[in-house]
Parts: structure tokens; sequence; C-alpha cells
């Protein structure tokens, strides 16, 4: 039943971005798969920042999509705008005696919706690389070896982005995870849990004196390609960070 709701799911999908059909349940080799790679280095960032005394209204009113970057951030502001906007806020013991982890970016059901990944196309924060944002433990795995500035440049309908910054976030939804207790309608939540996350990276870049621009246009393909998504789940937006 699982399989069968999420391969309607990726139809769905496919079709309103008009792709071709194609074996929905397949799985393409990379990060997603079940068994990621023990042995992938990992980067722990460091421990986040305050987000300085600016008041939220002052940051709403400040938050803007910037589209020409000064250059691309360091390790620290990276640090910073993942762990405030997508990581841990505060641990939580359940009835059956374990632990859950609140998240900055709240999801539906407090599921795994949304995996964030970092691209670093020139070593600018991290050595360069693809890396999966693990959120509870605050750090960076590799699981690829960065694409040429040209080549992920080729995989964005603007390609003007990479001329100003080198880093950027991609944002992958994961039917796997969460239509085993939610319908098919669900998918259009995982976009909701999406914007989320893009909206606490857009507060967060503000209110540490950066910036960020979302770009939703890709070539869904080639991106899920390069992240080596499984058809149980799909990049949904692509957010280019930058000093401002």
């Amino acid at each position: 039943m699982l399989n069968e709701r999420i391969a309607a799911a990726a139809r769905v999908h496919r079709t309103l971005s008009g792709l071709p059909e194609t074996d929905c349940v397949a799985r393409r080799p990379g990060h997603c798969s079940t068994h990621l790679d023990a042995t992938a280095p990992s980067i722990v960032l460091p421990p986040r920042r305050g987000l300085g005394s600016e008041a939220l209204d002052v940051v709403l009113a400040r938050r803007r999509s910037v589209h020409r970057f000064a250059g691309p951030l360091a390790v620290a502001e990276l640090s910073d705008v993942l762990g405030h906007a997508c990581g841990a806020q505060q641990r939580r013991l359940t009835r059956a005696g374990g632990e859950h982890v609140f998240m900055t970016a709240p999801s539906a059901g407090g599921l795994a919706s949304i995996d964030v990944c970092v691209v670093d196309l020139a070593g600018s924060a991290v050595p360069a690389g693809v890396y999966r944002y693990e959120r509870i433990r605050h750090e960076l795995n590799l699981f690829r070896a960065a694409p040429r500035v040209p080549e992920f440049a080729a995989l964005l309908t603007q390609p003007e982005f990479v001329q100003f910054t080198t880093t950027l976030v991609i944002l992958v939804a994961r039917m796997d995870r969460t239509m085993g207790k939610y319908p098919l309608r669900h998918y259009r939540t995982l976009h909701v849990d999406a914007g989320v996350v893009a909206q606490n990276l857009y507060l967060a870049s503000t209110a540490v004196g950066t910036g960020c621009c979302a770009i939703a246009g890709f070539h869904d393909d080639a991106m899920a390609e390069l992240l080596g998504t499984p058809e149980s789940a799909f990049p949904v937006l692509v957010v280019a960070l930058g000093r401002v």
C-alpha cells in the first residue's frame, strides 16, 4: 500500500513538472538510500551564534530576495543560518520513554519530511562537495564530489546565480518518510513543509546579516540525479546563500 501511494504521488509530481513517466518505485543510488555510507566524511559545524538584537518585525521588514551577492558564506555564517533555520530546537521525552527532537522548522506530524542538502561549489564555507545537513548533530555529511560550476549552473533555469555565490541549499521532499502516516493528499503538505524551511532560511539569513534567494527554476531530473534521490523523494527548492 505504501509503495502504491508513493508511486501515485510520484506520477502526480512528474505530470505537474512536465516529466516523462518512469518506474515510480525504482531507486537511484545516493544519499537518500536506506544505508548511508558510514565512512563518508563529516564536518561538525561550529555552534550557531545568536541572531542579533533586532526585533522580529524589523527582520521581517528587511527581508529581501538577494540576487547579487558580495560573495559566498564562511563556515560560521553557514552554521548560523542552517542551525537557526532548520536545526535542532529542543528535546523532550516521549510517553514510550524515548526522545523526540523538535526542530526550528516544524513539519506535519513532526516527521523528517525535508532533507536539507548543501552544495559548496568552490570550497568557500566547507571543502567543495555535496552534503546532507544532519540537523540533530549539526554537521554536514559528504556524499559526493562537487560538480564544476558550469555543470551546476546548467541545472538552473537562471544560471547567473552561481556568478555571485557558490553556496547553495537544496530542499528535498521525502514521500517515503511521510506517506506511511498520511494519505496521498499529503503530497501537497510536503511543499508546505519545504516552504517553512525556506522562510526560516530567509529570516535567519537576514537576522545574521547575510542574504538568500529561493530558486524554483531548475531541471528536476538532472537535480535529482546530482543528489542521488530515489523516486520516493524529489527536490523542491534551491536556495542560494551569500554575503551582502
